[in-house]
């Protein structure tokens, strides 16, 4: 193998060839350098773009979170009110019927008792009287109040 030239596959390239072949490989080279230039021009741009989404998301994250902390807070609120207009209804209507027993049971007993009364007692049982009545108003306005209101439909 000692006559044998190592490099027998390689060909032998006039100069001028050599040159133009260089050259081109320079000219892709730079292009393919501006398109490179360009591809990371852009890539910066869509960084940017995407740290600046990604700023509003956590901003809108942000806003949301307090949107449905303040709505929880809100529909808890909503909650107490209606278990305290419910308790209130309940002793309200709790407290209506031993007050009527009181009412009826006075007028039977006034009407019974009417002609054996002075003029003293007459007064205390108009106190009395009025006393019911008094207390009767105020529960029938507690009870109007937690009522909810009757819908009443309206041609428009």
């Amino acid at each position: 193998m000692s006559g044998v030239n190592p490099y027998f596959f390689i060909k032998e390239v006039p100069t001028e060839d050599l040159v133009k072949i260089l050259a081109q490989k320079i000219k892709e080279l730079k292009s393919e350098k501006d398109t490179t230039a360009n591809l990371n021009l852009q890539l910066q741009n869509t960084v940017k773009e995407l740290k600046n989404t990604q700023g509003e998301l956590l901003r809108n994250r942000k806003m949301l979170q307090d949107e449905v902390k303040q709505k929880t807070e809100d529909l808890l609120n909503l909650e107490r009110v209606s278990l305290l207009g419910n308790f209130t209804a309940r002793a309200a209507h709790d407290l209506n019927n031993p007050l009527s027993i009181i009412k009826n049971s006075s007028q039977i007993l006034r009407i019974n008792l009417d002609k054996h009364l002075d003029e003293k007692s007459k007064a205390q049982w108009s106190r009395l009287d009025r006393a019911v009545a008094r207390m009767s108003h105020q529960i029938d306005n507690v009870l109007g109040f937690v009522k909810p209101p009757t819908l009443e439909r309206k041609n428009t």
